[in-house]
């Protein structure tokens, strides 16, 4: 209880009004805290791109695991380098044209934005990542067909797959409001431009997701052909 308390009255010393949003788009102390050091974009790409990867399909069924330990261990190494060059994709190509639209609007309107401003971005970004992991793990790799809940499953099963569905559409939304969050901490921008850049932000986020998709696929095809005959 002290250390929500302390966390309360600190964001009230620094200005920041609490919200009924906190729970869903993270406490402001925390957007707050984001650090601008370029130090631990490394983790970043890394969060980023085995969320990428390792969720993009279910892989055990795939078969990354098949054809001994020889072909396994170099499957999962070319796994770790291509979740690494997917992520520092993912987080650069999406989050460094939004930061750098953010703070051209921010400049000519004479508002306030911090520095390093595509950094913080960037981390809020790898962060937000962290929302998929349960309900996306749940849903790619549970070991029933989703494709056959419609005809043979129980009532309270096809509830549990409407709300995981429900679930996984909405989480693109929350993202988009963490990072989104983290600009409204970071900056004092107008209203007027702030729509503006949440809207960049949302159809930018849509395009960009569509191309690490694309390369994803190519990536995880590739790794698992090698060692096949």
């Amino acid at each position: 209880m002290q250390i929500g308390l302390r966390g309360k009255r600190a964001e009230k010393a620094r200005g920041i009004a609490e919200s009924p949003l906190d729970f869903l788009l993270m406490p402001a102390i925390v957007h707050r805290r984001i650090s601008r050091r370029t130090a631990g974009l490394p983790a970043a790409f890394l969060v980023v791109g085995f969320c990428d990867v390792l969720l993009f399909q279910n892989l055990l069924r795939a078969g990354l695991f098949t054809g001994g330990f020889g072909n396994s261990g170099m499957r999962l190494v070319a796994l770790s380098a291509l979740a690494f060059a997917i992520g520092a994709l993912d987080v650069v190509c999406v989050m460094w044209p939004v930061a750098d639209f953010a703070r051209f609007l921010a400049h000519r309107s004479e508002r306030f934005i911090s520095g390093g401003i595509h950094v913080i971005l960037m981390k809020s970004y790898a962060l937000s990542h962290l929302l998929f992991i349960l309900p996306t793990v749940i849903f790619v790799y549970n070991p029933v067909d989703w494709n056959t809940v419609p005809a043979t499953w129980s009532t309270g099963a096809k509830l549990e797959f409407s709300i995981l569905a429900a679930i996984l559409q909405v989480l693109p939304l929350i993202q988009l409001g963490i990072v989104f969050r983290t600009l409204r901490v970071r900056s004092k921008l107008e209203p007027v431009t702030r729509v503006i850049i949440l809207a960049a932000l949302f159809f930018w986020m849509q395009l960009a997701g569509e191309m690490i998709l694309r390369l994803t696929a190519m990536g995880l095809a590739w790794i698992l052909q090698l060692g096949q005959a």
